[in-house]
């Protein structure tokens, strides 16, 4: 549970406690709770004092946890604060000895006895750590030492073939270890060696070099990532084709361990995601896989290819080709479900056909292929069972069948029948030769199985006990609610919400709980079972045939402000549950044609539609109920989406729904009334909205009206006061919701005449009636044009009425009808000035009412008013006024705050403006037709002003409260107003300091697909300015990166891309973390596309980006593989914007200049580790420069920058060629064979500082240098300089 405590000081205490009851993830907890509420305050000693202990605190509980990599990023940062605290030295050195770190954890180990006090303690305690890291270090070195000589022995009996064969096991030995393994890749580092083993005529030494390969791949990136790059693949499709009994199961089974380690599938696979969602790889890994498909998809069409090889292929894309936990191959051509499909019909035809033959030992062979072959195309289809079942035929006619037991495994496996899977891979072991590939493989796929076992008997068997725990502490009323909730949050696990339903097997308990008087635990348990049943059939059933429908209506009808709601909720999950709606909703058809459910889901909707039915008209339900059941109707009546109610709905629920509208809280009568809400009346619009869209035909149309218009009828019959009354009542609800109908029932039984006759009498009630229906009908001026003529006048006349809750409710009809116009000031509705006037007596209501009620319906009346710009002006010049607006946003009620954040979405101008086309204006002009004209007042200098005083008035902490809101229309009006003020920058600082930057973030993430852009718009524009540390500190900069770059859509306007890719370019600037966070949520890709974007701003913001991108080290391998990004590169830089220029030559500096920033560093005495890592970045760097050399308009381009005026962008193009020139003689050859070099001869004798200034000159002099190290020109007698060929190039 969270804390309730806000003090820093009393989080971090509650952390202390956890942390010595051993309760680690807890105690993290309290100490990041503590960590943001520090953060926010300004920085002293104490604070920093603070920062430090909860930062060094939370280090070592990541310690206990086993996640030292955490711990030692909070290790740096509590030093970072004290640089001499030797609790957090000690931690760091710890988590870096358990990380395998030991130069680092010796560093820290001797820096911590430098400065603790000698003779202590922790002193003698450091130097034991100390020791103890020596001789770690000179452990491993000896080791080292022994390995690589035992390595060394075993390469050379495999070159002169003395016993290869174990040699080669005696590898596979060793490399089943880390360091061993690493020590194999560092004595082979090019793998020249193991490439030559492969490429041998001798079996045995090409089986084992693959086993070993296979080996060293496994459960490791960097390995794997360094065997393909050294490799490739073609080794691999090699042994694959060969017609080989072992060989292609061998590379099937090095290519499967790479793919394994490179896509780290077995950490992506834990991640809970939807199935039909693919993994997000990185860019290099994406090509990677890309260039397996092509290569399995290539053998499989390859006649050259064994069979055994094509089996292996096959194999391989059972295991990757799926989304769900692979390498999402099915969009690719060769693998669509219809080759699949069409595979089992000629399968089916080839067993139809041998059926019928007479049983011989042939026949049975080629049943067993023809059912196993069929057996793995339903596993490619994810249909599991028919696998099983195939499996199963096939192994009855051949019982040893080993691709059958496999593939009978693999679909267990997947349905989660670990036991039967298990068994299955046992017996093909018992079966399969001894030291084949296939046997290793089935080795994994067991070992695998087992973990999975274990690791889920261990985990049932724990979250068994908990739940009883749980369940004993409701049982007997010890501290129910914290077990509610931790049921609440184990249930959200599938496996957890299984083990609640397994546990309480018949839900005895847990209707036992719902049953109680106490409220608590009917709510918690309403929660519970809501996300039980949530997105599972089997779980939702389950709990619809034990509980029944009865407990939740017992919930329904009670009259309490959240039981309701929840019983709505878990019925809600169940309906969607049981019909599977999620997935049907996906399916394309027609939406007059309803979705096609089977009987049993068709009884289960009826029982749900009766049930919701006779709440509506049960008049001992809450209001707060029949709210929740209306909302459950209109989410789900229809047929185009839902379950099909709207028949029966026409004939059973519309008289029913009508009878409580027609219900008036204020009628004398009330004994036997309806109990209702504010809302109610709105809900029942709202259903009776849907119903009418949902009608298909004439018929149904003609029957739903006949229902209305008789129901009406019964009514008027009495013509009393109080049938007059519910008549009305009735129409507004009409008018509000299926408009059309309303109308006709208006004119067809003359019911203006009764509005207007009601309107006109004393007794408020009526009044009240007359004046809502009147207002409702407002609302659509293109359709009720002889209501509001009429009506108008009576609002003026109740307007005069003594009664101000009449007048404030006349006050607001006028309103509408003055609004109706919208921001068009040629649609002359009302006379000139009349909005003003109406807006100033809105206002004078909002400022001396002490009425809740009256101040609401005034806020109401502002938002229809506040689109003329006149009362905007005027209303933005009404402090008190403002002020009366901003306290009630106090209130929670979501149809005050709605009205009140459209105030100042229309203040503001932040609303969406349509500007006409210029040719249907030409076109209407013509035609003598109405055109919409803005008001002068609103034009940019004005809104600015509006916004300046809004600002001023004091409307950020009012934003900053209402973000918390949980309506999505009023998140969206809320992001719209961040935005616009967000648009002038003096705003963004008041908007950062106010907590504004915090707020936003939320709504980026949740809300309308609208608001969720504008909030991460509005990010974007305060990253923009402001430094993204003060506005976003610590976490936080990190969580701003998603919706970022969230907004990097084409369909975005070119405004939002452009300053994401602004806010982006400074956020890379800031460091590592963010970084490497922009490369997670698929930054670089995203931001590549505008690359090649036509828009020049966005192009040169796009590369400005990348610029600051690319100094990540990771970034480097997207410009060294197989593509043509140095190329684009360059060849923007022949580009005429400087600006776009200067960013392209500044990222090829910054990829370059490698070899340059580690020339003082290459000769030190690296670790055998850190060696490898350079010499592999000096690889990289050589390739990107080589790839520069390789643009055929490359000297063109350069020549034109090293020639030209601007000398920052002059000395951006000297840089990158002194890098290429830097990294060997055979690049700098390339150099001084082109004409650059007579550019930059020339450029070193120039005087002229406008031309070439002394940075540049001294560059320029420095690749001359580099070229006569090189011996590729010389100086002469004469000291000019010349090539080696003798032509003189310059004078010196």
């Amino acid at each position: 549970m969270t804390a309730s405590l806000s003090e820093p000081g009393d989080l971090r205490e509650q952390g202390n406690q956890a942390f010595k009851q051993g309760k680690f993830q807890e105690a993290i907890d309290r100490y990041t709770e503590a960590l943001n509420a520090l953060v926010d305050l300004q920085l002293s000693e104490t604070i920093k004092n603070d920062l430090t202990k909860c930062y060094s605190n939370r280090s070592q509980c990541y310690i206990n946890l086993n996640q030292y990599e955490e711990a030692i990023e909070d290790a740096t940062r509590a030093l970072e604060y004290t640089p001499a605290d030797q609790k957090s030295l000690y931690r760091r050195a710890n988590a870096f000895e358990r990380l395998g770190k030991v130069n680092e954890a010796i560093s820290d180990a001797q820096r911590l006895i430098s400065i603790s006090p000698k003779g202590g303690s922790g002193d003698e305690q450091t130097n034991i750590l100390l020791r103890k890291l020596r001789e770690n270090a000179q452990s491993k070195h000896t080791q080292k030492t022994q390995l690589t000589s035992q390595i060394q022995q075993m390469f050379e009996a495999v070159h002169t073939n003395s016993n290869s064969e174990t040699a080669l096991n005696n590898l596979l030995v060793i490399s089943r270890e880390d360091a061993s393994a690493e020590g194999i890749l560092a004595f082979d580092c090019d793998l020249r060696q193991i490439k030559d083993f492969i490429q041998r005529d001798e079996r045995i030494t090409v089986l084992g070099t693959l086993r070993v390969l296979a080996s060293i791949v496994r459960n490791s990136y960097k390995r794997a990532e360094n065997v393909y790059l050294k490799l490739g693949l073609q080794p691999i499709t090699h042994c694959l084709a060969m017609n080989d009994a072992e060989i292609p199961s061998s590379a099937a089974v090095l290519l499967h361990n790479m793919i394994i380690s490179i896509c780290d599938l077995e950490n992506r696979r834990k991640i809970q995601k939807p199935i039909n969602v693919p993994f997000n790889f990185d860019q290099s890994i994406i090509e990677f896989i890309n260039n397996v498909f092509r290569m399995l998809n290539g053998l499989i069409d390859d006649k050259t290819c064994s069979g055994i090889g094509r089996d292996c292929c096959l194999d391989l894309v059972v295991k990757f080709v799926d989304r769900a936990n692979g390498c999402n191959w099915t969009r690719n051509q060769a693998f669509k479900q219809g080759k699949f499909q069409e595979a089992i019909d000629r399968y089916t035809e080839a067993l139809n056909a041998l059926v019928d033959l007479q049983l011989s030992e042939t026949i049975k062979n080629d049943l067993t292929k023809c059912y196993s072959n069929r057996s793995q195309c339903y596993i490619n289809l994810n249909q599991y069972e028919e696998a099983i079942e195939d499996a199963t035929r096939a192994l009855e006619y051949t019982p040893a069948d080993q691709k059958s037991l496999y593939r009978r495994a693999n679909a267990f496996e997947r349905l989660g029948k670990v036991n039967e899977a298990i068994s299955d891979a046992q017996r093909l072991i018992s079966i399969s030769p001894k030291g084949g590939s296939g046997d290793e493989q089935t080795n994994i796929l067991l070992r695998k199985l087992r973990e999975n076992a274990q690791s889920k008997h261990t985990q049932k068997t724990q979250l068994t006990s908990q739940i009883q725990q749980m369940f004993e502490a409701i049982h007997i009323n010890s501290n129910s609610e914290t077990a509610l909730n931790n049921l609440l949050v184990i249930s959200r696990e599938d496996a957890g919400a299984e083990g609640i339903l397994a546990f309480d097997c018949n839900l005895r308990q847990i209707k036992d709980f719902i049953q109680r008087d106490e409220r608590i635990t009917i709510l918690g348990t309403l929660r519970v079972l809501a996300s039980v049943v949530r997105n599972s059939y089997k779980r939702a059933e389950n709990v619809y045939l034990k509980l029944g429908l009865q407990p939740i209506t017992h919930c329904l009808a009670m009259n309490d402000t959240e039981i309701p709601s929840s019983a709505a909720v878990l019925l809600h999950n169940m309906i969607v549950s049981i019909c599977d709606l999620e997935n049907r909703r996906k399916i394309q058809k027609p939406i007059n044609v309803p979705f096609n459910f089977d009987q049993s889901i068709i009884e289960f909707i009826n029982n749900v539609f009766r049930m919701l039915n006779g709440l509506i008209d049960d008049k001992t339900c809450s209001g707060i109920g029949r709210d929740c059941c209306l909302d459950l109707v209109v989410k789900f009546v229809d047929r185009a989406n839902g379950c099909n109610w709207t028949s029966k709905f026409i004939v059973s629920g519309v008289p029913k729904v009508l009878r409580v509208a027609a219900t008036v809280s204020d009628l004398s009568d009330n004994t036997k009334s309806y109990q209702i809400t504010e809302q109610t009346k709105m809900h029942i619009s709202c259903v009776l909205s849907v119903v009418y869209h949902d009608l298909c035909s004439d018929q149904e149309r003609e029957e739903f009206n006949s229902e209305c218009i008789e129901f009406v009828k019964a009514l008027r019959e009495k013509d009393d006061v109080q049938s007059r009354i519910r008549t009305i009542s009735v129409l507004a609800v009409l008018l509000q919701g299926p408009f059309d109908t309303g109308n006709a029932i208006l004119g067809s039984q003359n019911l203006v005449d009764l509005m207007i006759q009601m309107a006109g009498s004393d007794d408020v009630v009526q009044q009240r009636i007359a004046v809502e229906a009147i207002v409702l009908s407002a609302s659509k001026k293109d359709k009720a044009a002889g209501i509001i003529a009429q009506g108008a006048d009576i609002l003026k006349n109740l307007y005069r009425s003594a009664n101000d809750d009449i007048k404030v409710l006349a006050l607001v009809g006028l309103s509408k009808i003055a609004s109706s116009k919208g921001t068009d000031t040629s649609a002359g509705i009302v006379a000139e000035g009349s909005c003003q006037t109406l807006g100033r007596a809105c206002c004078k209501f909002l400022t001396t009412s002490e009425s809740f009620d009256i101040r609401r319906w005034s806020a109401d009346g502002l938002a229809y008013l506040s689109l003329d710009a006149d009362v905007k002006e005027e209303l933005a010049d009404n402090l008190p006024a403002l002020k009366a607006l901003f306290n009630l946003c106090q209130s929670q009620d979501a149809h005050v705050l709605y009205s009140l954040t459209t105030i100042y979405v229309n203040l503001t101008n932040t609303y969406d403006i349509r500007k006409p086309d210029k040719e249907m204006v030409e076109l209407a002009t013509y035609a003598k037709q109405h055109i919409p004209k803005e008001h002068p007042k609103d034009e940019k200098t004005f809104f600015d002003e509006r916004r300046k005083k809004l600002v001023e008035a004091g409307i950020i902490p009012i934003l900053v409260q209402l973000c918390k809101h949980k309506s999505e229309n009023c998140r969206e009006q809320i992001a719209r107003i961040f935005l616009g003020l967000c648009e002038n920058e003096k705003y963004r600082g008041p908007i950062v300091a106010g907590g504004g930057a915090k707020a936003l973030l939320p709504l980026t993430f949740e809300g309308t697909a609208i608001g969720m852009t504008k909030a991460s718009q509005a990010l974007a524009k305060i990253c923009i300015t402001t430094n993204p540390e003060i506005a976003f500190p610590g976490q936080r900069m990190l969580e701003i990166v998603r919706p970022i770059i969230k907004l990097l859509k084409i369909e975005h306007t070119a405004l939002e891309n452009f300053e994401a890719l602004l806010a982006l370019t400074n956020l890379a600037s800031i460091g590592e973390n963010v970084r490497k966070r922009i490369l997670k949520e698929d930054g670089f890709s995203n931001i590549e596309q505008y690359m090649f974007e036509e828009h020049p701003m966005l192009k040169r913001a796009a590369t400005e980006c990348m610029c600051n991108l690319v100094v990540q080290e990771e970034v480097m391998k997207y410009f060294t593989g197989e593509n043509d990004r140095i190329k684009l590169l360059v060849l923007l830089c022949g580009d005429e914007d400087e600006l776009l220029i200067k960013a392209a030559l500044g990222t090829l500096a910054v990829l370059s200049s490698l070899q340059a920033d580690i020339e003082y560093i290459k000769d030190l005495n690296l670790q055998d580790e850190e060696r490898q890592r350079l010499n592999d970045l000096m690889k990289e760097n050589r390739i990107i420069c080589e790839k520069i050399l390789d643009v055929k308009s490359f000297t063109e381009i350069f020549k034109q920058l090293c020639a030209c005026n601007n000398q920052d962008l002059q000395f951006r193009a000297l840089y990158i060629i002194r890098n290429i020139v830097k990294i060997d003689k055979e690049l700098a050859i390339r150099i001084v064979e082109t004409e650059l070099m007579d550019i930059l001869f020339a450029m070193k004798e120039i005087k002229d500082i406008s031309l070439v200034n002394e940075k540049n000159q001294k560059i320029a002099s420095e690749i001359v240098q580099l070229c006569l190290k090189y011996g590729l020109i010389q100086k002469n007698k004469e000291q000019t300089i010349k090539e080696e060929n003798g032509t003189i190039t310059s004078n010196k």
